[in-house]
């Protein structure tokens, strides 16, 4: 039985906490791939609080541990067992293109109600198959940086002749092996760009902002350009939903490369093929145990993993627009209302009259609290929930002159703060300032790309800041839990990620 005076046994510290800017129906196909049907073991609980458009995602660490403790088994009886468990969940990521590459060519206001369900349902399920297995890339993140931490300091005092710097240590040994979708989105621009270099009236007119699709006479560009749209055609969307990725956000990005020196840029966009020799250099320098050398093995595998996983995600939020529009048509309720729908089910009961659509409008009015627990869920609203939100989410102080965190980029940098949790704050981020988040997401990329440094409350050693961050060649650090509590617009500080710490200067 789902209650919350379940949850009033645990403590406060007993608590991870993750935040972003999204809506409920993000939900469907994800939360239940952690407490129903996970492979190795389910999560116990899955807590998610709804707030001004915010999500917190809420988990225990001891789920977290357990979970993270049976991967590393599993690897210790077979090196390959999660190189074999990644191709099998391969095939899965192939059906969900194909099911998106279909969808999208359905016009979807010309066929019945019972074909619409299914196709919703259809990618709701597969997007919970893929979760059944990719979700194990958060508890492998999160319980590694835990370790990885514990194994360097044990290191350190069994070899106190050695000069290592754990800080740095942690951020080599985790990183990526392979780009993720954004470098490899922008990849394909820039081989277009040195194309259109070669035509100087083209890139004259690129760069002017004066371009149609029938300037380009070149069929080949043209082509290639579609080529991209089509291919990451979901890549403008976030967790809260998104627009479709077009001709103009393509141009702009090759209007951007075509202002700086393409061969610089191809040099950084492939930053990461360096990263296996640098591993390879710094773990021969070292004898490192047994567990700090599993986490280098496995930490590129499940980077990708998260990040093939978080491409899933975000063609789920193109889906969710594009039905939802639709849904809002035939049932009356207004797609704002729609997106708080927390699970497929909902859908159907909305379309048979079992779901009022006066819940779903409370939901998006007041604070609401999903408990989930196996394949059921429960919730519950601000009178009752504020014990709880005051213990896990309004805790923790909000002075401190000094932050820190794990890096997961070297580096330092001096600028001021910009909190950036949605569009609007990506749209006014000015190149040189430190943005601070509670955890960045593809959206956020423009600002990335103009940020001195990142900071965030949340990740991990294979999250998207730390990936990010490295391709970008920025100082980054991570998980430093209380950053956007401390930090305001305007402040000015210091970001050292040698040494993972955020210092107020004024």
């Amino acid at each position: 039985m789902i209650s919350l005076k379940k949850l009033s046994k645990y403590k406060k510290d007993d608590w991870y906490l993750e935040q972003t800017h999204a809506r409920p129906i993000i939900l469907t196909g994800i939360t239940k791939g952690f407490t129903d049907g996970l492979k190795l073991k389910d999560y116990s609980i899955i807590v998610n609080y709804c707030k001004d458009e915010e999500l917190y995602w809420i988990t225990l660490i001891k789920d977290q541990n357990e979970l993270g403790s049976l991967i590393y088994k599993k690897h210790k009886e077979n090196k390959n067992y999660w190189k074999n468990e990644f191709k099998k969940y391969l095939k899965i990521r192939e059906e969900i293109e194909e099911n998106l590459n279909k969808s999208r060519k359905k016009d979807i206001s010309k066929i019945s109600d019972k074909e619409i369900l299914y196709d919703i349902k259809r990618y709701i399920n597969l997007q919970l198959k893929e979760r059944r297995v990719s979700s194990l890339a958060d508890p492998f993140i999160f319980y590694s940086e835990r370790l990885l931490e514990k194994e360097l300091e044990k290191f350190t005092e069994e070899n106190p002749g050695c000069s290592i710097n754990t800080k740095e240590a942690g951020e080599i040994l985790t990183r990526p092996e392979e780009p993720s979708f954004l470098s490899e989105s922008e990849a394909e621009l820039l081989r277009i760009t040195k194309e259109i270099e070669k035509d100087k009236n083209l890139r004259k007119k690129i760069i002017s902002g004066k371009i149609k699709k029938e300037d380009i006479k070149d069929k080949g560009i043209l082509k290639d350009i579609e080529k991209n749209l089509d291919k990451y055609c979901w890549i403008k969307c976030s967790f809260y939903g998104g627009k479709d990725y077009n001709f103009e956000d393509a141009v702009e990005i090759i209007r951007d490369f075509l202002k700086k020196k393409i061969d610089k840029e191809t040099e950084k966009n492939e930053s990461w093929k360096k990263n296996k020799k640098i591993k390879k250099d710094y773990i021969s320098k070292y004898k490192f145990n047994k567990n700090i050398l599993s986490i280098a093995e496995l930490s590129p595998l499940f980077s990708k993993w998260q990040d093939i996983r978080k491409e899933s995600t975000l063609i789920a939020s193109y889906l969710h627009s594009k039905y939802l529009k639709e849904l809002s048509k035939r049932t009356n309720v207004s797609e704002e209302d729609l997106a708080y729908i927390a699970d497929y089910s909902e859908i159907e009961n909305l379309y048979e009259g079992k779901l009022s659509p006066l819940l779903l409008r409370k939901r998006r009015i007041e604070d609401v609290l999903f408990i989930f627990q196996k394949d059921k869920f429960k919730e519950f609203y601000q009178e009752k929930i504020g014990n709880f939100i005051d213990k896990i989410i309004n805790s923790g102080s909000s002075y401190a002159k000094e932050i820190k965190g794990m890096v997961a980029s070297q580096g330092k940098a001096v600028g001021t703060v910009r909190i950036v949790t949605k569009e609007e704050d990506v749209k006014s981020f000015k190149k040189g300032q430190i943005l601070v988040s509670t955890m960045t997401r593809p959206d956020h990329i423009l600002a990335l790309k103009k940020a001195a440094a990142i900071v965030t409350n949340e990740g991990g050693i294979t999250c998207h800041a730390a990936i990010v961050a490295r391709e970008l060649g920025i100082p980054c650090i991570i998980g430093t839990r209380i950053a956007t509590k401390v930090l305001k617009d305007g402040d000015l500080v210091e970001v050292d990620a040698d040494r993972g710490v955020v210092r107020k200067i004024k």
